[in-house]
């Protein structure tokens, strides 16, 4: 586990938590946070679940698979982007479930 990490966040880097419980917040307890850091592709040593560093976050595989279920043509990078500004305080969190569901809504109709 991250040494800086406290049990606040569950063991979880900041940025992972932060997404983890915008989605659902009781997701980073039901979560196990990284062990052993790893590499991003850039270099960077990180601990993040999705083992890229902040500047090139992937979201945790549970919050892919919440957003799979309820989101199933939705990419990644869009959640990124629309959970990234929920984070961040800037969108509220029920506009981007809204934003959500339309991006995904407008996919399905393309994909049709």
């Amino acid at each position: 586990m991250d040494p800086t990490m406290t049990k606040l966040t569950h063991g979880h880097t900041e940025r992972d938590w932060t997404t983890m419980a915008a989605l659902d917040p009781e997701l980073p307890a039901r979560t196990q946070p990284r062990e052993h850091s790893v590499r991003c592709s850039c270099g960077r040593a990180t601990w993040n679940q999705g083992g890229a560093c902040d500047a090139h976050y992937r979201l945790p595989g549970a919050v892919v698979a919440l957003i799979g279920r309820r989101w199933p043509t939705l990419d990644e990078q869009a959640a990124v982007t629309v959970i990234g500004e929920v984070t961040a305080g800037t969108l509220p969190w029920r506009l981007g479930v809204a934003v959500l569901d339309r991006i995904a809504a407008e996919r399905e109709l393309v994909a049709s």
